[in-house]
């Protein structure tokens, strides 16, 4: 572990205890998905946000790997696994906008995060158990502008690229254990 990756672990561990919603913003190859991966136990499932990433996407994904069963309230749906799950939307800039400027996916994910479930098309709740949210970002890259009231359903964690310090050491690590 590099300082720059210690400190970056140490920022954002507490929200991932708490299992609240996560937005890492970072360029690309800065290590959103190592810090991610390092966060979180149990399953990651990556969905890659693109111009026609939506809600029915992620319903879809989620039908796959979880089970839902009655409760109370509706549906209580978990992971098939046992293990904790984690929604890790990389790109989540990328969704476009409709002709009224909403970006269904963001819509979506901001009532996961609110209501912590959704509606599904039998119009019956669904509410999720044992799985957190995370998104990412890259500025650089930003296709479609977030919201505040997206952004506000989130901690945010800005990562940026490690040191040339922080390289040598990391590849002097994987030269030794070749």
């Amino acid at each position: 572990s590099t300082p720059e990756s210690l400190k970056f672990v140490a920022a954002a561990e507490p929200i991932a205890k708490m299992k609240e919603p996560l937005l890492i913003a970072g360029p690309k190859g800065c290590g959103k998905t190592t810090l991610v991966k390092k966060l979180y136990e149990g399953d990651v499932e990556y969905i890659y946000c693109n111009s026609l990433t939506s809600a029915k996407t992620v319903m879809t994904r989620l039908n796959e790997l979880c089970t839902t069963a009655p409760a109370a309230n509706g549906l209580k749906m978990k992971p098939r696994s046992g293990r904790p799950l984690t929604l890790f939307f990389k790109g989540v800039q990328n969704p476009s906008a409709d002709k009224f400027d909403t970006v269904e996916l963001h819509s979506f994910i901001r009532q996961l995060c609110q209501l912590n479930g959704y509606t599904n098309e039998t119009l019956d709740w669904v509410e999720l158990t044992n799985i957190n949210l995370v998104a990412s970002i890259d500025p650089s890259d930003s296709l479609q502008p977030l919201s505040e009231r997206f952004l506000s359903q989130f901690r945010i964690i800005v990562v940026d690229y490690v040191s040339s310090e922080s390289l040598r050491f990391i590849y002097g690590e994987y030269l030794t254990s070749v």
